[in-house]
């Protein structure tokens, strides 16, 4: 018998047949839809094993069952398990699902779905209910845009309410809005606010420099921060942001919900915690202060998560604690007599104004106002701050007029130097900045799972 081919198997084909708005369809642009284009139909390789290669990837698809439909169609249930190796495990999807596939009687394709719950679905349900750890088993690039993609949507509706999809927009014939969306940002609120993305610092930049002055207010959001020299976009239509200074512009709540959510996506789909640097606060704490802890290298993750940190917002004792660690990791990568860094990232110190950023974190520590934190700045640069009895001190600070009033005023208590390098120990002391800020996120609000919608237009964005 002749190979059986369905017709037209591809993403393009299933939203042809669908709504635009359709609930699924951030999870089905996933699926490996060539290889499903590729497969014999036929009844005679039923329960057959069928090889397909992809690049990198391998396929082994079965197509276990062929029946009719109660509308009368041809339905068929196909077995997919890929397997890819090195680099490409990363690059690629992991799949092993029982997949449904809907054909017309002549053989054009209709629709495909996996019989079980997506299992993108079930990774965005427990991402977004803080089920981290559950997901490092799938960790994937593909899977990584689509969380991507829905945390930004997932936080903009809480940030800046409702928006739209603007390709889904135009879709829908609307003509006033054509103009205004011929660049298809992500969402947008009209030409009032748009909200784009790109997964690097560099490319979020050029991505502001491209559609600067289309609309009021431009918002990009990154990432992964870049480390080395780039353009900058500097219309003042556009902020570029990093997730963590995008999640600044909610409340505590917001940034409380979706923060660790943020650090897994930097850190690629990893946690991160290694058994020597978790626990309680009050664990890590007393570890640190008795000099316990026994990483001190610092990878190549905590690097990004601790550049994108330093632009958090700082509100509460928390954010003081995880905001100091971070610049206290920083510093202690670029110093070159710990070589505690040996990654391959290129640090330029220059290249990300590491101590005028530093200076204006003091300035939000000393607004804070509570007997937790305490500054003292003795002049010279040099900087002090107590955290919960943890001591960071920092050299060559740039002084501001802020500062300047703080020394004068009796606020400005003496400190001395505790004796305890916190650099050597830079890793344990974000990790237990971690678990200052994750236990007082506890207090502020839930950070369970919210409702489960589609991702707003996730597809909409490449």
């Amino acid at each position: 018998m002749d190979a059986m081919k369905i017709r037209s198997v591809s993403f393009a084909s299933w939203c042809a047949n669908h709504a635009d708005d359709h609930a699924a369809a951030s999870f089905r642009e996933l699926y490996p839809w060539e290889v499903f284009g590729q497969l014999d139909y036929s009844s005679d390789v039923t329960n057959v094993a069928q090889y397909v290669q992809q690049g990198a990837e391998s396929f082994v698809a079965t197509v276990r069952d062929e029946f009719t439909g109660k509308n009368g169609r041809p339905n068929f249930l196909v077995h997919l398990k890929s397997t890819a190796a090195g680099r490409s495990r990363w690059e690629h999807r992991h799949w092993d699902d029982l997949f449904q596939l809907v054909a017309t009687e002549s053989g054009d394709f209709i629709t495909l779905f996996t019989k079980k719950d997506d299992p993108s679905k079930v990774a965005l349900r427990r991402f977004m209910g803080g089920s981290l750890a559950s997901l490092e088993q799938s960790r994937s690039l593909p899977l990584s845009g689509l969380l991507f993609r829905s945390l930004i949507a997932y936080a903009a509706e809480d940030i800046f309410g409702p928006l739209k999809s603007a390709s889904a927009t135009r879709r829908k014939g609307d003509a006033a809005a054509s103009d205004a969306f011929r660049f298809e940002p992500f969402l947008a609120r009209a030409n009032d606010v748009w909200i784009l993305y790109s997964f690097t610092e560099e490319k979020a930049h050029r991505l502001g420099l491209r559609h600067a002055g289309a609309a009021r207010s431009i918002v990009v959001i990154y990432c992964h921060p870049t480390f080395t020299k780039h353009h900058r976009c500097q219309d003042v239509s556009v902020r570029v942001l990093s997730l963590s200074e995008f999640l600044n512009l909610g409340s505590a709540a917001v940034r409380a919900k979706y923060l660790g959510q943020a650090r897994f996506l930097i850190n690629h789909l990893k946690t991160g915690d290694e058994a020597d640097l978790i626990g309680s606060e009050a664990d890590l704490h007393e570890r640190l202060l008795r000099g316990k802890a026994t990483r001190g290298e610092i990878f190549t993750s905590e690097l990004r998560e601790a550049k994108a940190g330093l632009g958090w917002l700082i509100s509460t004792v928390g954010e003081a604690a995880y905001v100091l660690a971070c610049a206290n990791l920083l510093n202690a990568a670029l110093n070159r007599n710990l070589h505690l860094y040996s990654g391959a990232l290129r640090l330029e110190k220059n290249v990300y104004s590491f101590k005028a950023q530093l200076s204006r974190v003091v300035e939000q520590v000393v607004d804070l106002e509570t007997d937790e934190v305490e500054v003292y700045v003795p002049g010279e640069g040099l900087t002090y701050a107590r955290v919960r009895g943890v001591q960071f001190s920092f050299h060559a600070v740039p002084g501001s007029a802020r500062m300047d009033a703080y020394a004068s005023t009796d606020r400005n208590r003496p400190q001395t130097w505790s004796g305890l390098r916190l650099q050597p120990m830079a890793p344990a002391v974000l990790a237990w900045a971690r678990a200052v800020l994750t236990e007082e996120s506890m207090k502020i609000g839930p950070a369970g799972p919210r409702p489960l919608e589609a991702p707003r237009d996730a597809r909409t964005l490449r």
